[in-house]
């Protein structure tokens, strides 16, 4: 059929001139954000208003510069004068800032992070989307590396728990089944939550007889997964988690991020509840037995 007259074909956007458009407008707003000071005087309005010469006294720089850089911000739509000789953020400045600690995260731990798959899709991992975009919450944790050290923290972190304890278990060791029985024992409320692709030892079955019977109590909730995407342990005082190797696909115990701040903990624990939500009844022979 011919076109009628005057009538202009609708074309879409390819997705690469979408890209390309998102690019040059993202590019805009990282370019105001590469600069020291101006991050720092977007992270330093986070939470209050202040004048030009405070921020220059905090920046340890001088008033003609901060307001220089105050300048290119305001044109940018992250701050705005508030009353008297006052600054503070713009709604967008007050989101900028909080992905700060996204990009801080990164920036502090990319060794640790580029050695494992963490996003989905990526070296046989996948954590959901969700979390990843939340990983900043994360930057109060600290690497820790060798199995030693790890496996001992882990212990500490289960053992020292007092009201309840939530574990996402991709490779259990031989003792743990003894201190999540003692700590159900003393009244710790236990959240255990394995996948097909957890490994236990078969000296920890015995131990899991001891919990099933715990479970009878309420005190001890076991579900399971199709499959867990890292091993994760928080508790009412830590967190830990320890991710997939981005080589070998599998969950290895060598490092792991260790916090007990209450951000991330809130990850871990948000983390935890959304894998539970998807769960099925625990059944010890559908995981990985050796």
């Amino acid at each position: 059929m011919e076109e009628e007259e005057g009538e202009a074909e609708v074309v879409a956007p390819s997705p690469a001139a979408v890209e390309d458009n998102a690019a040059a407008v993202s590019s805009a707003l990282f370019a105001e954000l590469a600069s020291e000071v101006r991050c720092s005087i977007v992270l330093a309005l986070y939470s209050r208003q202040a004048k030009l010469s405070a921020l220059a006294r905090e920046l340890d720089t001088t008033v003609q510069d901060v307001y220089r850089n105050i300048n290119r911000l305001a044109q940018a739509g992250l701050v705005r004068r508030a009353d008297g000789n006052n600054f503070e953020l713009t709604e967008m400045g007050m989101m900028a800032a909080r992905q700060v600690p996204f990009f801080h995260f990164l920036a502090k731990n990319g060794e640790f992070i580029n050695k494992h798959a963490i996003v989905e899709g990526g070296g046989g991992g996948g954590l959901p989307d969700k979390f990843v975009q939340r990983m900043g919450e994360l930057e109060g944790c600290r690497p820790v590396s060798s199995v030693t050290l790890v496996l001992e923290r882990l212990k500490k972190l289960e053992s020292d728990a007092h009201r309840w304890l939530k574990i996402m278990i991709a490779q259990a060791w031989s003792e743990e089944g003894r201190i999540l029985a003692e700590a159900a024992g003393r009244g710790v409320e236990v959240w255990v939550l394995a996948g097909r692709n957890t490994v236990f030892p078969r000296e920890v079955i015995e131990a899991t007889q001891t919990l099933d019977k715990l479970r009878m109590t309420g005190r001890v909730n076991a579900r399971m997964v199709d499959s867990v995407p890292a091993a994760l342990y928080v508790s009412d005082s830590q967190a830990a988690i320890v991710f997939p190797s981005f080589s070998g696909g599998a969950v290895e115990m060598s490092s792991a991020l260790m916090g007990d701040d209450e951000r991330s903990r809130g990850w871990c624990l948000d983390l935890f509840d959304h894998m539970w939500q998807e769960s099925v009844p625990f059944d010890i022979k559908k995981t990985t037995i050796v």
